[in-house]
C-alpha cells in the first residue's frame, strides 16, 4: 500500500518494491523504536509524526520544527 502511495509520484516512479521496504527499515532503525514496521510490512508510528520527523532528521535532511522556542531570541514587543 506505501509501495503504490510513493510510486505515484513521478520522483519516485522508477523505484521498486524492496527498495522502499529497505527505505522503511532504514527510516525505522533512525527512529530509535517510533517507527515500527512488522514482518507482515504493518507499519505504525508510535507517537507523533513531529518526533518521528525529528529522529530521523539525519536521513531525510528535511527542516524539523524544534520541540519549543528556545529563550535566547529577540524580544518583538
Amino acid at each position: 500500500m506505501i509501495a503504490t502511495e510513493i510510486s505515484g509520484f513521478p520522483k519516485f516512479d522508477s523505484v521498486d518494491e524492496p527498495e522502499i521496504r529497505e527505505a522503511l527499515w532504514d527510516l525505522a532503525r533512525a527512529s530509535h523504536g517510533m517507527l515500527y514496521v512488522a514482518e507482515d510490512g504493518t507499519v505504525s508510528v508510535l507517537g507523533s509524526i513531529d518526533e518521528l520527523q525529528r529522529r530521523v532528521v539525519n536521513l531525510t535532511g528535511a527542516d524539523v520544527p524544534p520541540r519549543r522556542k528556545g529563550t535566547f531570541r529577540i524580544d518583538e514587543g
